[in-house]
């Protein structure tokens, strides 16, 4: 459908002289606008290259977040952009940049929306660089009020290399004005892998994006293909941080969720520069690893080195038990817990003995019970704890050492129903155990850590 008159085609062309650096939106989440830095304007993929926010209606302004809540973690950013919306039905802001859009694997896009009512149309827009007469547009809308949500453009089937602008329409075909609109996170995404045969990553056909942190990732060729893995490319690490303890990697897109009703092993095949070595495996929570349970791990070891072995990761004794329809991205760990460096491991076939689920994901709060929780266990030099409480209560986190002394309190304050996060810093500490106790006005729960150097 054609949407926009010639006028504000006119007023398009016009702002779009302006001249916008090239940008590389190919980061870990895809993410175009996140309104996290720049004093007046927004920045793409966390990198140093600003973006202005093209408003030819004057409605657009960088704000604070008005619901930055702790469940669910739709959007919790400090900054967010508003609109105010005037009489106009098909009042806009734009991003212009040089960038090509690829659709050959991240075919959607999403918005995190705060809109004032349910029921409001919003239509995402993307249109040839310079040529404003030649686009795409989908159409979605809101279904809470004044709550984040998340929505999804599915652009499956468009041209890669041919688009380079982003219009957004909020309260497209609308007339009320003064309504408030938030938004954040305008990124391209992969729709949720599926697996039906079991598979998740094979580097051949399947090989999702990862991420990588402490070493250095690459899909090479199988250094060994006369044993159990005879696939021609696999996944590579090179551990290179001799400060770093849990280099690794995660699958940054999704999978569908899984379903531990029928399984709950992965298997993994592992090219190992030596025996006896540690290897992590993580699931963590589809949107936010940081809630309670949000990530579990199961730690296997190697038993034979330069040559291909399948190890097994057993989540089927986890306590309390793994839940289902919860958990949808992987991260893998080699030699962990080890500071060693230029290590090279390989690895493939990452295969899930369970099936998917499509369950649907709740936007409602969890029953919060209190917990606490910190990862990484053992850490070098800091650890986030995660703690949740289940009433609105004065809380208190103070960590002790072995003998009892304090030595840190992360908080002190009343605090609201919810599920939150702390880092706690042990840099200026010694090696050993240490006690960190959560306590409300009618609960207490003690953890212990170990800090090793």
């Amino acid at each position: 459908m054609k949407i926009i008159s010639v006028l504000v085609f006119a007023v398009i062309l016009l702002f779009s002289i302006s001249a916008i650096a090239q940008i590389n939106p190919d980061d870990r989440f895809g993410t175009y606008l996140d309104f996290e830095s720049g004093d007046s304007s927004v920045v793409c993929n966390g990198d140093t290259i600003i973006l202005e926010v093209y408003d030819p209606f004057g409605i657009f302004e960088k704000v604070a977040n008005p619901d930055p809540n702790p469940w669910p973690k739709i959007n919790n950013s400090p900054n967010v952009g508003k609109i105010t919306t005037t009489a106009s039905t098909w009042e806009l802001i734009f991003v212009n940049n040089e960038f090509i859009m690829d659709f050959s694997v991240r075919t959607q896009f999403q918005v995190d929306i705060y809109s004032p009512a349910a029921g409001r149309n919003v239509l995402f827009r993307i249109e040839v660089f310079n040529d404003y007469t030649i686009g795409k547009e989908i159409q979605a809308t809101t279904t809470v009020a004044n709550e984040w949500e998340t929505l999804t453009f599915d652009f499956s089937g468009t041209e890669s290399g041919k688009y380079g602008k982003i219009v957004l329409f909020m309260d497209f075909g609308g007339t009320d004005v003064g309504d408030i609109w938030y938004f954040d996170n305008v990124r391209q995404a992969q729709p949720p892998i599926r697996y039906d045969d079991g598979l998740l990553v094979d580097f051949e056909n399947k090989n999702p994006y990862w991420f990588n942190w402490g070493c250095v990732f690459d899909v090479v060729f199988n250094p060994d293909a006369s044993g159990i893995n005879k696939s021609e490319k696999v996944g590579y690490f090179l551990t290179n941080d001799p400060d770093f303890t849990w280099e690794g990697a995660v699958v940054v897109e999704r999978y569908v969720l899984f379903d531990f009703s029928e399984g709950a092993v992965f298997k993994m095949k592992v090219y190992a520069p030596y025996a006896d070595r540690s290897f992590l495996f993580q699931l963590e929570h589809f949107d936010d690893a940081n809630l309670p349970y949000g990530r579990v791990f199961v730690v296997a070891t190697t038993t034979v080195y330069d040559e291909w072995e399948e190890l097994s990761f057993d989540f089927g004794d986890m306590v309390p038990p793994l839940e289902s329809g919860f958990y949808s991205k992987i991260v893998v760990m080699p030699d962990f817990m080890a500071t060693n460096v230029d290590e090279e491991w390989y690895f493939d076939d990452i295969v899930f003995e369970g099936k998917p689920t499509t369950s649907v994901i709740s936007s409602n709060p969890v029953e919060y019970k209190l917990y606490a929780k910190n990862y990484p266990n053992p850490f070098n030099p800091s650890t986030t704890i995660s703690y949740s409480i289940p009433t609105n209560s004065k809380v208190k986190l103070v960590v002790y050492n072995i003998l009892g002394k304090e030595v840190a309190t992360l908080v002190n304050e009343e605090k609201p129903v919810g599920s939150y996060t702390v880092n706690f810093d042990g840099s200026e500490l010694s090696s050993g155990v240490y006690l960190y106790t959560l306590t409300t006005g009618t609960q207490v729960i003690t953890q212990k850590m170990l800090l090793i150097k």
